[in-house]
């Protein structure tokens, strides 16, 4: 072999053999030594290689072959530290050999490049001399071996080795001899080849190609790896890359190397690392249920725990929903509650909380609300009182959580505790219209949940009036007193010897006697009705005995103040009956509204229009001498009244000191009026006699005498209906609808038309009238009834409340023709049409139907009701209260006992067998699947003696189905178990029907492994009227089916609940299922929740009550049985509320309400709380 350099300097020179010995080896940063020589024909030997020197040492050059041998190969490159090259292999053979490849290049140790040697150069063929090509750039390759020995070919001349880096010349000259071996040649191989990933690596392995000298192994981040991507020679059958990037796809061909020719190259391999999955949160996708509940200034705020949480974030807003964008408190791992204080009471704070982790964070819970109430204990209001006009004006300071304000009054101090107790909702209270020269004493508390104020200060306050003339009559004057009436006053005086007449003096402010005022009435009565006044104001009046020397003799002065109109006025519809003539309706005018007849007025005006409780505006006529008139409506002009078939209608109603013989109209003029006169002719007047008895008064007649006579005298201050009609000489006069007198052979007419006085233009109406019609044909018996009765009802009388323990009742007497009442209520002063009310139907006593507040006075006052409209107001005489006791709903200190049925689940409705040997809870949290679970009872009807059975999962394919499963029912022979779903979590709301083998038996359900035999749809969100339904309920029949709910897009709380009514061709056939019209949410009493979770009928359909999530039980009647869409719904009250429990009670700590079952005998009663499953019992507190 060639010799060996231990330091930087230049391995000798091999020796010769027959086969060129391998160079010598370079330890440090020297060049290898040359390759031996051979004589002969074999192979040049390899060039030394570069071991690990510290620097740059060079591979030396190839052995060479002087025959047709091949040139060894280059030495390989040590791994230096820096760019060591392998020099090139030369080849000097006379024939075809070629000069083999340079050797491998090194890896470089840390920090250096590594370069890479370049081919060797290719002997030229034939006899020239081939040259070999440039090597690496730095070492010197030391000279080529020569072979002597015969060539496969002829001779080849001598070859030169060109340099390495700072190469020696190496050249050797030999002739061919004989005995050379073939070259190995791969054409037509192609390697296979596989990639793999190993750890965090990929390797390409390949199999082994005799004959090969190395292998090339191309490799690439993009397909094809061959011809262009990267490469590495390799004598292995292995190449690995180390640490590639996760994600990037290597692909990988090779090609086996021999000198003879390469193979072909294989095919495409390909590995990829994947990127890793990153770990998984435990709680991704999950969500916790979160609850609130109000406290003072504050908010309890709880939610469930949820495996694997490391901490809880509670996000908190005053709108919903709460998440993401709101406020947030964290919350430590530990801990799945939180007290939110420092609120403001009455603001509504919603909440959401997300579970949080390293790795991610859970879905947001439920939103949940709560309002803060306030805790008012220790605080004392401030109050103030005094007169304002003819009212007394009471406020105080606002008090920070107040929910109302009670204020107590009282002609007697103190106001509080005796007093009556007005309901407030602002800072202040007007008692309107108190009595005069009376002190009203005065006391205020707020009002909160968490505790009531201390009562205020007491104020107190005068209404007085400034009467400094109110002394005492005059020696020989009368003595006078005046009454209050709607819009009026009235004035009496006893009658005084000598006086011819009376003066009537009044004004707005008091007056001395000698001051007269302007106002004056001259009058032989001893009455003054005055009219169409003001109710906010008071009047003064003063009456003057007139003798024959026309000397006054003065009455004291007294003063009052007038009632305001109390009921719904109304605007009279427009009579459309073709043949009406004329209508004057005096709606603050005299005009025909058929268009062409309006009145004119004669004699100043007639006195005003003032609201009425009959037909709404009327027309005053004042007694002064003004009056309406129309000259054109006569037999000549008008054409419907030519044909002698004519009527007319009108409403009448007489102050009490109106004179005989005045007219309501007339249709002639005796004496000349405006321009002229008619005679007394054909016409006639409907006027009142001497005895005011209501007549039909004419002239020319066929028949003696010339009146008809009602024989039906005025009640002075009431409303008449007069109706007269006439047919070609026959005439008929009604009163109030009925005939009263009818006469034959008479010769009528119209001359003019005159309203409010009669034929001589004298005698002038004093009182209301109102809706006088003209019609131009013969009015039937029955038409003059419609007329009669086409105006509001009779005012209601003698209202009286009754305390009856923990209700008031109401009772008033019957309005003839009516059978609809409304009653309206008020905690703050007697009620007035624009406050509250219930209607009854055909009932003349009733009771409260709302919850009572201790303490707290209610006021009352009905009205009748017909096809227009509710009448006037019972009077205020009529007005009635009653202060109770503080109500306690659950009777017999009910519940008698609680079963614990399972304390970690909440129950959301309750069910039981006929003969109450089983029952049945639906089970679960808002977004967990619920279920049903059996119980069997050892002792039926006695909850605490349940031992658990069969357990039904209640799902269906789609989860979200079985998150919302709220009521279940059987049919009526238990082979049907009938599920009603929310719509909560899909688009429609369902009924689920379950075949049961075994009747009432769910564990034969269960057996079957189940699934709905049919699901019907009953809402949609695109038709909805209940998006959240609740409960259900079937009539006896099971052909109709109440659904009770909340329909959460509704324009505020209280009408979120609802109840919707469908019908169904079959007995519980819900194909042929029928949504009904909607009963409005008024119709039922707002529970301070929004849902309704319970619907119940009484057994034979006339009644039904529901329960509030609260815990109230309302009850109501219906007018046709298990019907609510046809039917009249009358609020029965409420008649118990499940929460309201006493000291001595089993179970105290229920918060709300979702399921209530009653016994086949319906006296017993099972209810459901909220939180856990929880069985209460007890007897019915209320009777149907």
């Amino acid at each position: 072999g060639g010799g060996t350099s231990t330091g930087d300097g230049n391995g000798s020179d091999g020796g010769d053999t027959s086969i060129g010995s391998d160079g010598g080896t370079s330890t440090s940063d020297g060049a290898g030594s040359a390759g031996g020589t051979s004589d002969g024909s074999g192979a040049g030997s390899t060039g030394g290689g570069s071991t690990d020197g510290d620097g740059s040492g060079d591979g030396s050059t190839g052995g060479t072959s002087t025959g047709d041998g091949n040139g060894s190969d280059g030495g390989d490159t040590s791994s230096g530290s820096s760019d060591g090259s392998g020099s090139t292999g030369d080849g000097t053979g006379d024939g075809s050999g070629s000069g083999d490849t340079g050797g491998d290049t090194g890896s470089s140790s840390t920090g250096g490049d590594t370069s890479t040697g370049s081919d060797g150069g290719e002997t030229g063929s034939g006899s020239s001399d081939g040259s070999g090509s440039t090597g690496g750039d730095t070492g010197s390759g030391s000279t080529g071996g020569t072979s002597a020995g015969d060539g496969i070919d002829s001779d080849g001349g001598d070859g030169v080795g060109t340099d390495g880096g700072n190469s020696g010349d190496g050249s050797g000259t030999g002739t061919g001899g004989d005995g050379g071996e073939p070259e190995t040649n791969l054409t037509g191989i192609t390697p296979t080849i596989k990639a793999i990933v190993d750890g965090d690596n990929i390797a390409t392995t390949y199999n082994r190609i005799d004959g090969a000298d190395n292998y090339t192994v191309y490799y690439s981040t993009t397909s094809p790896a061959y011809p262009s991507g990267n490469t590495v020679v390799k004598t292995n059958l292995r190449y690995t890359i180390f640490n590639p990037p996760a994600g990037e796809q290597y692909y990988f061909q090779v090609v086996a190397n021999a000198p003879g020719g390469n193979s072909g190259v294989s095919a495409e391999a390909s590995a990829m690392i994947d990127i890793p999955e990153p770990p998984t949160s435990p709680i991704d996708d999950a969500s916790t249920t979160i609850s609130t509940e109000a406290a003072a200034f504050a908010n309890n705020v709880t939610w469930d725990a949820l495996d694997g949480a490391e901490g809880y974030t509670v996000y908190y807003s005053t709108s919903s929903p709460a998440f993401p964008s709101s406020f947030t408190s964290y919350v430590d791992n530990t801990t799945t509650s939180f007290i939110h204080s420092g609120l403001d009471a009455g603001t509504t704070y919603y909440y959401q909380v997300v579970a949080t982790h390293t790795l991610g964070d859970s879905d947001a819970s439920n939103v949940a609300y709560a309002t803060p109430y306030a805790d008012l204990k220790g605080v004392t209001p401030d109050l103030l009182a005094g007169a304002v006009g003819t009212d007394i004006l009471v406020s105080w300071k606002t008090i920070d959580g107040a929910e109302s304000y009670r204020l107590y009054y009282s002609t007697v101090a103190p106001a509080y505790p005796g007093g009556a107790a007005v309901e407030a909702y602002d800072t202040s209270y007007t008692l309107k219209q108190p009595d005069v020269e009376t002190t009203y004493y005065f006391q205020v508390r707020a009002i909160a949940t968490g505790g009531n104020s201390n009562i205020s200060n007491m104020d107190d306050a005068t209404v007085t009036i400034d009467c400094s003339d109110c002394g005492d009559p005059e020696v020989g004057a009368p003595s006078v007193t005046v009454e209050a009436d709607v819009n009026k006053n009235v004035v009496r005086w006893d009658a005084v010897d000598r006086a011819e007449s009376y003066n009537v003096y009044w004004n707005t402010a008091s007056f001395p006697q000698g001051n007269t005022p302007q106002d004056v009435t001259n009058t032989t009565n001893s009455v003054f009705a005055h009219n169409a006044l003001d109710s906010n104001k008071f009047y003064f009046y003063r009456v003057a005995a007139v003798d024959a020397s026309n000397t006054e003799f003065f009455s004291n002065l007294v003063y009052s103040r007038p009632h305001r109109t109390e009921c719904n006025a109304i605007t009279p519809a427009t009579d459309n009956d073709p043949d009406l003539l004329a209508y004057y309706a005096f709606e603050g005018n005299l005009n025909d509204s058929q268009g062409s007849y309006d009145l004119t007025t004669n004699g100043g005006g007639i006195g005003g229009y003032v609201d009425n409780c009959l037909t709404g505006t009327g027309g005053y006529f004042d007694g002064k001498g003004g009056y309406g008139y129309n000259l054109d409506f006569n037999d000549e002009s008008v054409t419907g009244i030519m044909d002698n078939q004519w009527s007319i209608s009108v409403w009448a109603n007489a102050d009490e000191d109106m004179p005989k013989f005045a007219s309501i109209l007339s249709t002639t003029a005796k004496n000349s009026e405006a321009g002229y006169a008619d005679g007394w002719d054909n016409g006639f007047q409907i006027d009142v006699n001497d005895d005011r008895e209501i007549r039909w008064f004419f002239s020319k007649t066929g028949n003696d005498p010339n009146q008809l006579n009602s024989r039906v005298a005025l009640t002075l201050g009431e409303w008449y209906h007069i109706a007269v009609t006439y047919n070609n000489g026959t005439a008929r006069m009604y009163v109030n609808g009925v005939e009263r007198k009818n006469a034959t052979g008479l010769d009528l007419g119209f001359n003019r038309l005159k309203v409010g006085v009669n034929r001589f233009g004298i005698e002038n109406w004093k009182g209301f009238i109102d809706d006088l019609k003209v019609f131009g044909r013969t009015l039937t018996p029955s038409e003059v009834v419609e007329e009669f009765e086409g105006t509001l009802p009779d005012k209601v009388e003698n209202v009286a409340a009754l305390g009856l323990g923990d209700q008031i009742g109401i009772t008033w007497d019957a309005v003839e023709g009516v059978g609809t009442y409304r009653v309206y209520y008020s905690t703050s002063g007697n009620p007035t049409v624009a406050d509250n009310f219930f209607q009854v139907q055909n009932a003349t006593a009733t009771t409260y139907p709302g919850a009572l507040a201790e303490g707290v006075t209610y006021y009352f006052r009905v009205a009748a009701v017909n096809n227009i409209g509710a009448g006037e107001l019972s009077d205020a005489t009529n007005e009635s209260s009653t202060v109770i006791s503080s109500p306690k709903f659950a009777a017999q200190g009910e519940p008698d006992y609680v079963a614990t049925v399972d304390d970690n689940t909440k129950a959301v409705a309750i069910e039981f067998s006929p003969d109450g040997s089983k029952f049945y809870l639906i089970v679960g949290r808002a977004s967990s699947d619920h279920k049903v679970v059996q119980y069997n009872l050892s002792t039926p009807w006695d909850v605490r003696t349940a031992a658990s059975e069969a357990t039904m999962n209640l799902t269906y394919g789609n989860p979200y189905d079985a998150y919302w499963t709220n009521d279940l029912v059987w049919n009526p022979d238990g082979t049907k178990l009938i599920f009603l779903n929310d719509s909560s979590a899909s688009d429609q709301s369902r009924i689920r029907v379950y075949n049961v083998p075994t009747p009432y038996d769910l564990g034969s359900v269960v057996a079957t492994n189940p699934m709905p035999e049919a699901t019907f749809s009953i809402e949609v969100h695109s038709a909805v009227t209940i998006d959240h339904p609740l409960t259900f309920e079937f009539n006896s029949s099971g052909t109709k089916m109440i659904v009770g709910g909340f329909h959460s897009y509704a324009s505020n709380q209280q009408a979120f609940q609802r109840i919707q009514e469908f019908d169904l061709a079959g007995s519980y056939d819900f194909s042929t299922i029928t949504k009904l019209s909607a009963t409005s949410y008024n119709t039922f009493e707002y529970g301070d929740d929004d849902a309704i979770d319970e619907v119940i009928w009484k057994a034979d359909g006339t009644k039904f009550i529901t329960l509030n999530l609260n815990g109230d039980v309302h009850m109501y009647s219906v007018s046709d049985r298990f019907d609510l869409s046809n039917s009249t719904i009358t609020k029965d009250g409420l008649v118990m509320n499940l929460s309201e429990v006493s000291t001595n009670q089993v179970y105290q700590s229920i918060n709300k309400f979702e399921g209530l079952h009653f016994n086949p005998a319906q006296n017993r009663l099972y209810y459901i709380q909220n939180s856990d499953s929880k069985i209460l019992v007890g007897s019915m507190p209320f009777s149907w």
